[in-house]
């Protein structure tokens, strides 16, 4: 196995040698001319071996990655809904063109419209699906960031047409980084050994629902339950209303299935004789009422809005069976501008079956009356 030598091995092995070799060089104290020579010498080739594990480290884990065509993920766009809505009823149809662009307001990263979709005459407002312009976070949009309407139609301008987005929207993201890269392809070596349920979840997180080469939707979370001969293979998308189709692409993958355009069978992930059933992931709405304390210059609806992303990034990144009521006190706590807080829902710990996860459901802030 390759060693690095360290900066204090180094230097013993050419004192040790210099000693050897020669009996004209005697003064090998700390501060001595030999000695420093020595220590120069030493501090360089650390340099060097230092550089070269790095670089052998790095070559391994690339050579490794490329011989079994696991390359990293690339950097996904952030894709969520996005409402456009009137003050005043249209007394026509208002269309809204694929490729609207909106844009963060105060930013400049943009989103485009995927689909065309019509505010009816009478009505206030459609939601259609929208994808940011750039791959990575920077497009992330917290609650109605998406308020500029870039290249609105004449039809949208006359009557009013305004844009907004009433979830956040959190899911894009940079490159895969290299350790969760080796981190994915620990799990990926674990399911080669396919029936496991190591091996079922790994499949089962490779699902996802494309659309125009754009992913729409995806596996986040996965839970098991096994009795014998049985498996019951639970799903979510990590936003909630996990989709019939997405729960369909996870079974064939499970199953197996037949690539017409390939003209070739695709090898399944379950065992022989097992019986696997994908199910879409119940959603339990979370609902958290709270009295709050603001900081001088805030305003509640404000710091309301900030504390529901705040609740969706809570609820996204949550892994567990039970959701404490710290945890959602502690979550409140971190919004800027709220100084104190009485929650008064949850008040207990929320607990959570394996075919269940908690979404966001509601929030309501009430300021505190001032001498409260």
């Amino acid at each position: 196995m390759f060693e690095p030598l360290a900066y204090p091995e180094i230097l013993a092995r050419l004192v040790a040698h210099v000693r050897a070799s020669n009996d004209r060089l005697t003064d090998f104290n700390v501060g001595s001319v030999t000695r420093s020579w020595l220590e120069a010498t030493a501090v360089g080739l650390d340099e060097l071996w230092l550089g070269a594990t790095q670089a052998i480290d790095e070559a391994i884990s690339q050579a490794v990655f490329s011989g079994f065509d696991f390359a990293k993920l690339p950097a996904a766009y952030a894709l969520g809904a996005v409402t456009f809505y009137v003050v005043v009823p249209p007394a026509d149809n208002v269309e809204i063109p694929a490729g609207t662009r909106v844009r963060l307001l105060g930013g400049s990263a943009e989103y485009l419209t995927l689909a065309s979709a019509t505010i009816a005459a009478g009505t206030f407002e459609v939601t259609t699906l929208a994808r940011a312009a750039q791959a990575g976070p920077e497009a992330n949009a917290e609650v109605g960031g998406l308020s500029v309407i870039v290249n609105g139609s004449a039809a949208m301008t006359a009557v009013g047409v305004a844009s907004t987005n009433r979830q956040p929207i959190l899911n894009g993201r940079l490159e895969e980084t290299d350790a969760e890269q080796r981190t994915r392809f620990a799990a990926y070596i674990a399911s080669l050994a396919r029936g496991t349920l190591g091996a079922l979840e790994y499949g089962a997180r490779l699902a996802m629902i494309e659309a125009d080469g754009v992913v729409i939707e995806q596996v986040r979370h996965v839970a098991i339950h096994e009795t014998p001969g049985r498996v019951v293979l639970y799903v979510h998308n990590g936003d909630g209303a996990t989709s019939a189709a997405l729960v369909a692409r996870v079974q064939a993958l499970i199953d197996g299935y037949r690539d017409d355009a390939q003209d070739l069978i695709v090898p399944g992930y379950r065992p022989a004789g097992m019986a696997v059933e994908c199910v879409a992931i119940s959603d339990v709405p979370l609902t958290v009422t709270a009295t709050v304390t603001l900081a001088v210059g805030y305003d509640v609806a404000e710091v309301q809005t900030q504390a529901q992303a705040a609740l969706v990034s809570l609820l996204r990144a949550f892994t567990g069976t039970v959701l404490t009521v710290p945890a959602v006190i502690n979550t409140l706590y971190g919004v800027a501008g709220i100084i104190n807080l009485e929650l008064q829902a949850p008040v207990v710990n929320q607990t959570y079956q394996r075919h269940q996860r908690p979404v966001y459901g509601s929030l309501l802030l009430t300021e505190a009356e001032p001498g409260v």
